[in-house]
C-alpha cells in the first residue's frame, strides 16, 4: 500500500513539474516527465509497477484535458507495454546510450500513438501535430531524460529501499 501511495504521489509531482515547465518555457520546450516516470519504473522495477504508474499518469492527464476520459490512460499503458517489449531488444543495463535511445524511441512512439488516437476521434492535421506536438515534446524529453532518470533513481533508492 505504501508503494502505491508513493507511486501516485510521484506521478502527481511529475505532473506539477511538467505543468510548470510548460508555463515557464515556451510551448516548444515541454518534456513529458510522466512518460519518463513510466519508463523509469519499467526499467528499474518491472512491468507491474510501470502499469501502475501509467494508470496514475493517464488518470491525472485525463483529469486535466478536455478530451474523452481514458485516452491518456490508454496511451500511457501502451507506452508501458512498448517499453517492456523494446527493453528486451534495445536496452543494455548500465548503458546511457541505450537508455537514451530507448527513451527517444518510446517518446516518438508515444507522440505517434497520441496522434493516431486523436486522429480517429477528431480531425487533426499531421503537419501541425508533428511541428507543434511531436517534435518539441520528443526533443525536450530527450534533452532532460538522462538527468531526470538519474534523479529518479536516487529518489527510488531512498524511498523503496
Amino acid at each position: 500500500m505504501k508503494n502505491v501511495i508513493l507511486i501516485g504521489l510521484g506521478a502527481w509531482i511529475c505532473f506539477i513539474i511538467q505543468y510548470f515547465f510548460s508555463e515557464l518555457f515556451s510551448p516548444w520546450f515541454r518534456p513529458n516527465l510522466l512518460l519518463l516516470l513510466v519508463i523509469f519504473f519499467n526499467l528499474y522495477r518491472g512491468i507491474r509497477y510501470s502499469l501502475l504508474v501509467a494508470f496514475f499518469a493517464g488518470l491525472i492527464s485525463d483529469s486535466f484535458t478536455p478530451d474523452f476520459f481514458g485516452i491518456n490512460i490508454f496511451i500511457f499503458m501502451m507506452s508501458a507495454y512498448l517499453t517492456t517489449f523494446l527493453k528486451m531488444y534495445i536496452y543494455e543495463s548500465g548503458s546511457s546510450a541505450s537508455r537514451f535511445f530507448l527513451i527517444f524511441f518510446i517518446t516518438s512512439c508515444f507522440g505517434l500513438m497520441e496522434f493516431l488516437v486523436r486522429m480517429v476521434l477528431f480531425s487533426v492535421d499531421f503537419g501541425e501535430a508533428f511541428r507543434y506536438q511531436l517534435l518539441p515534446q520528443t526533443f525536450a524529453t530527450a534533452v532532460v531524460a538522462l538527468y531526470v532518470m538519474k534523479r529518479l533513481r536516487q529518489c527510488a533508492l531512498r524511498l523503496f529501499a
